[in-house]
């Protein structure tokens, strides 16, 4: 019924166009217990809407890997961009097969916040390296603000853990916010913690990183950061740090003296 509601409102010639849902702009879906969640594909008919700006939810997950998303809204074998501007996803457990399906369709994403929980949502891995990825694919030219954060998932024990390194940012050429474990920069297969200097795109003006790294001196992620800010991080303005961070009170002053604030909860100066 959505579907065909959608198709409608796609189509100026059609005698229900811009008559039902043609204002709906928020989709929202909870699940109001904490014993199963709900499936990612509920999303899937309101897609085409060309009201919808955002969608937003929690406790949601990807278990039913084997049914693809639906989108008879659409022309067989033509893709039609949606309008959403918006994801906003807490407490959920969604794969990658479920981004790549839905990222895929938006044309004009803006903002991504999403928040990966372990636990009784299933095995689904918190693969962030993987979505940064998908981001890069089908939001490069738009993505405002990314906020990635969850718990990595595999056996501690074995150290077969899910690699959390996301890579260089460049691509993104309007991204302004960054909210993120500081795991995205620690490149585990060589032991090395890559610069926020070398990484960040020329756009970013605000920086919030949360303290995971186990291994290795996460203060090594601000070398350089001072001297090359002028050049290749312009707008820079603040850097919010959570967690462990133990930062040089030189280090703090040359930063502030080029034009970067530190603040957040949780960090020392040493």
């Amino acid at each position: 019924m959505v579907g065909a509601i959608a198709a409608a409102n796609r189509d100026p010639h059609c005698a229900l166009h811009g008559k039902a849902l043609g204002k709906l702009a928020n989709i929202r879906i909870d699940k109001a217990d904490f014993e199963m969640a709900e499936d990612i594909l509920l999303y899937s008919p309101f897609l085409g809407l060309p009201s919808v700006r955002l969608l937003s939810g929690c406790m949601i997950d990807s278990n039913d890997g084997n049914r693809p998303f639906e989108h008879p809204h659409q022309p067989p074998g033509i893709v039609v961009p949606h309008q959403i501007e918006e994801i906003n996803m807490g407490y959920s457990a969604i794969g990658l097969d479920r981004w790549d399906w839905m990222l895929r369709y938006i044309g004009n994403l803006r903002k991504f916040t999403y928040h990966h929980a372990v636990g009784n949502l299933g095995s689904t891995e918190f693969n962030q390296g993987g979505i940064v990825a998908l981001l890069k694919k089908y939001a490069s030219h738009s993505l405002v603000k990314l906020a990635l954060t969850g718990e990595p998932t595999g056996n501690h024990s074995t150290g077969h853990v899910q690699e959390q390194f996301i890579g260089d940012l460049k691509d993104f050429q309007k991204l302004r916010v960054l909210r993120i474990h500081d795991t995205a920069f620690h490149e585990k297969t060589y032991g090395e913690i890559v610069r926020l200097v070398d990484v960040l795109p020329a756009s970013i003006t605000t920086v919030t990183l949360l303290n995971k790294i186990e291994k290795g001196n996460p203060i090594d992620l601000f070398l350089g950061l001072a001297k090359g800010k002028k050049d290749k991080l312009p707008q820079l303005k603040k850097l919010m740090l959570h967690g462990g961070f133990s930062l040089q009170q030189d280090l703090v002053a040359e930063l502030g003296g080029v034009g970067i604030e530190i603040t957040g909860l949780g960090w020392q100066n040493s």
